[in-house]
């Protein structure tokens, strides 16, 4: 019995349409400028049920 001393790294990759895509995507959006206009806008954080006005927690 042999091991393959090749890791998953290692091993060749066909770029596919969705990797050449988002590649092709990162290179067109100033994702810093756009993750900065949507920052004070987004959530800090979720919860699961929405906090009821009556509750006395």
């Amino acid at each position: 019995m042999t091991i393959n001393p090749m890791q998953p790294a290692d091993l060749p990759h066909k770029k596919t349409r969705k990797r050449i895509f988002l590649e092709q995507m990162d290179t067109v959006v100033p994702w810093a400028e756009l993750v900065a206009l949507i920052a004070p806008y987004y959530p800090s954080h979720y919860t699961q049920v929405p906090a009821s006005p009556n509750s006395l927690a």
